[in-house]
C-alpha cells in the first residue's frame, strides 16, 4: 500500500497564501497526511477527478513524497451501513448546521492570524474525517472547505461533533484540540 506525505515545499504550497497552486490542488495537497493510504483516498475522494493522477502528479513535482510502499497493517475503518441513523447513501453532502450558523460574519481574510487559525483548525478536522470516516468524508470536507471565520466554524461545530460521534475515543482528544483553538480566538 501507498503512503504520501508532503515534501517542505509541498507544505509551503499547501498552506502559503502566495502558493500558485488553485484552491483544489491546495485542498488536496492539504489532505496527504502520511497516514491515509493512497487507496483510500482515492475511493473517499473521487470529487476531485483523478485523485491518483493529481497525487502522482505532485510527486513528479516535488511536493510530495512517498512515504511507505509496503503493507501497513490493518485497514482504517470503515462505516457501517448507517451513519447517525441515516442511510449514508442518502446522506446530505454538508454539515448539519446549528441554528446560529445563518448569522452574518465577517470573513477572517483580513486578520492573517486568524486566517492561519481557521486553515489550522479546518486542517485539523479534515485530517481527523479522512483518516475515521473516509467513506463519508467527502461532503464534510466540502463544509470545511467553504468556510471563511472562526464564527462561522463555531457555529457548525455542533454539526460537526454529530458527524464525527461514531469514531471512538480518539474524538475525544480530537474535539479537545478544536476547542482549545477556538478558545484562543473566540
Amino acid at each position: 500500500m501507498t503512503l504520501y506525505a508532503r515534501t517542505p515545499e509541498g507544505q509551503v504550497a499547501a498552506y502559503s497564501p502566495d502558493s500558485a497552486l488553485p484552491r483544489k490542488l491546495k485542498s488536496l495537497l492539504k489532505l496527504v497526511d502520511g497516514k491515509t493510504e493512497l487507496e483510500v483516498m482515492v475511493q473517499s475522494l473521487q470529487a476531485f477527478g483523478d485523485v491518483r493522477g493529481v497525487l502522482q502528479s505532485l510527486h513528479a513535482a516535488g511536493l510530495l513524497k512517498v512515504a511507505s510502499d509496503g503493507n501497513i497493517g490493518a485497514p482504517l475503518p470503515r462505516l457501517t451501513d448507517s451513519f447517525l441513523g441515516r442511510d449514508v447513501a442518502s446522506s446530505p453532502d454538508t454539515l448539519p448546521l446549528s441554528r446560529h450558523s445563518t448569522m452574518m460574519v465577517a470573513p477572517d481574510a483580513t486578520n492573517p492570524i486568524r486566517k492561519q487559525a481557521l486553515a489550522r483548525v479546518v486542517d485539523l478536522m479534515a485530517s481527523f474525517v479522512l483518516i475515521h470516516i473516509p467513506t463519508d468524508s467527502f461532503g464534510v470536507l466540502k463544509e470545511l472547505e467553504s468556510l471563511e471565520s472562526l464564527e462561522q466554524l463555531g457555529a457548525t461545530l455542533g454539526g460537526y461533533e454529530q458527524v464525527i460521534a461514531n469514531t471512538g475515543p480518539a474524538k475525544e482528544e480530537h474535539l479537545y484540540q478544536v476547542r482549545q483553538i477556538l478558545r484562543e480566538y473566540l
